[in-house]
C-alpha cells in the first residue's frame, strides 16, 4: 500500500516541491493535508462507530447477563440460596469444576465498557444489573435481568450529554489541531480548500486509515494509528485524545476490531466542517454563547459568501475581515483567545 505522503504528494507535485519538510518525511502542506482530513474524518465517522459499538457492547453484555444468571441458578441449587456477589459466585464457580463458569473480567464487575452488579440476593429472588461505565460513552441503556431470564432496558441517565460532550471535546481537539499547522505554513491557508474538495484525497486518507485494507476503519485501527515518526506529533496527540474521549481501553481487543464502519457511512462532507462558510458558522455559534454577536458574525460570513458566488472578491475579503475584526474585539471577552484565534485562521481559508 502506498505511503501516506506518496498518496497526498500526487495532489499537487509542485506545491511538495516548494514546501517545507518536517519530520516524517511529510511537506508541511503534506503533514497538514493528512492530519486535517484524518482528523474531520474521524469526527464525521465517529458518530458511526460511536452507533455500531454501543449496539455490540450492549449484546456483550446481555450475553453476560445470561452467563451469570445461569451461574447463580446453579449457585442456589448447591447453596441453597443466590449469591450476595459476584465475586462468591466466580469462586463458587472456580470450586465446581464443569457445574458453571465466570469470565474474570466479569467477576471483577467490569467487562467491556459495562459494570456489573448484585441486586436484591436472597433466597427466592436475584437481580444482576449491568450498566454503562461511562454514560453515552461505552453505553447508554442499562440493563437488568432476573433469576426467571426476563431482561429490563433503561435509558442511562446522562448519556445523552455525555455522548454530546464527547463529540464536542473531540471536535474542539481537531480543529485547535488543525489551525495550530494552519498557522505554521500561512501559504497552506489559501491550499487546503482545494485539497479538500478533492474526492480521491478523502478516499486515499480514508485508505491510510485503513491499515489492513478490508475498506472499513474499526475503533482498533484508529485506536492504534501512528505516523511514520519518533517524534511527538501533532496528529499523534490528536487521535491519543480521541482515544481518551472514547474510552477505547474500556473494550476488550476482539470487540474493538470487529466494530468499524465504511466510507459509505461517512455523514458528511469533510470540508464543510471546518474550511466553508457554513461550517465557519456552525462553528462560531458553538464558540460564542451570545446569541447575538454569534448572529452578527454569521451575517458577516453569509454576505462575505454572497459576494464570493458572484465573483466578488474585493467586497468578500472586506467582510471577511470585518468578521476577524469583531472576533478579535471579542477575544477574551465573549470568546476565549483560543478559539478566536481559531475562528480568524479558519477564516483566512475561506
Amino acid at each position: 500500500m502506498a505511503t501516506a505522503s506518496s498518496r497526498i504528494s500526487r495532489k499537487d507535485e509542485h506545491t511538495s516541491r516548494r514546501s517545507t519538510r518536517v519530520p516524517g518525511g511529510f511537506t508541511l502542506i503534506e503533514l497538514l493535508v493528512v492530519i486535517a482530513i484524518i482528523a474531520v474524518l474521524i469526527a464525521l465517522l465517529l458518530p458511526a462507530v460511536q452507533k455500531v459499538r454501543e449496539a455490540a457492547a450492549r449484546a456483550e453484555a446481555e450475553g453476560n447477563l445470561t452467563e451469570l444468571v445461569s451461574a447463580a441458578a446453579a449457585y442456589r441449587e448447591s447453596v441453597g440460596a443466590y449469591p450476595a456477589s459476584l465475586i462468591l459466585l466466580s469462586d463458587f464457580c472456580a470450586e465446581q469444576d464443569g457445574v458453571c463458569s465466570v469470565d474474570a473480567a466479569l467477576a471483577s464487575g467490569r467487562s467491556e465498557g459495562y459494570l456489573y452488579s448484585v441486586l436484591e440476593p436472597c433466597a427466592d429472588l436475584w437481580c444482576v444489573q449491568a450498566r454503562p461505565e461511562f454514560a453515552g460513552i461505552t453505553g447508554s441503556e442499562t440493563l437488568l435481568l432476573d433469576q426467571t431470564g426476563n431482561i429490563g432496558r433503561s435509558p442511562t441517565p446522562g448519556s445523552d450529554e455525555g455522548r454530546r460532550q464527547m463529540f464536542q471535546n473531540i471536535l474542539n481537539r481537531g480543529v485547535r489541531t488543525v489551525t495550530d499547522l494552519l498557522m505554521m505554513d500561512q501559504a497552506s491557508l489559501g491550499q487546503i480548500r482545494d485539497y479538500f474538495g478533492s474526492q480521491d484525497t478523502v478516499f486515499a486518507v480514508f485508505e491510510i486509515l485503513d491499515t489492513n485494507g478490508d475498506e472499513k476503519v474499526t475503533v482498533a485501527e484508529i485506536r492504534d494509528f501512528k505516523l511514520n515518526t519518533d517524534l511527538d506529533h501533532p496528529l499523534d496527540s490528536f487521535l491519543s485524545f480521541v482515544r481518551q474521549e472514547m474510552k477505547f481501553d474500556s473494550f476488550g481487543q476482539q470487540l474493538n476490531e470487529e466494530v468499524g464502519v465504511e466510507l459509505s457511512m461517512l455523514d458528511g462532507d469533510p470540508a464543510s466542517q471546518l474550511f466553508r462558510y457554513d461550517g465557519l458558522c456552525d462553528l462560531t455559534r458553538l464558540y460564542v454563547a451570545a446569541h447575538g454577536l454569534a448572529n452578527s458574525m454569521c451575517a458577516k460570513l453569509s454576505t462575505a459568501e454572497a459576494a464570493a458566488a458572484r465573483g466578488d472578491h474585493r467586497v468578500k475579503n472586506n467582510i471577511l475581515g470585518a468578521y476577524r475584526n469583531e472576533t478579535e474585539a471579542q477575544a477574551g471577552k465573549k470568546i476565549t483567545r483560543q478559539h478566536a484565534t481559531e475562528l480568524i485562521t479558519l477564516s483566512r481559508t475561506l
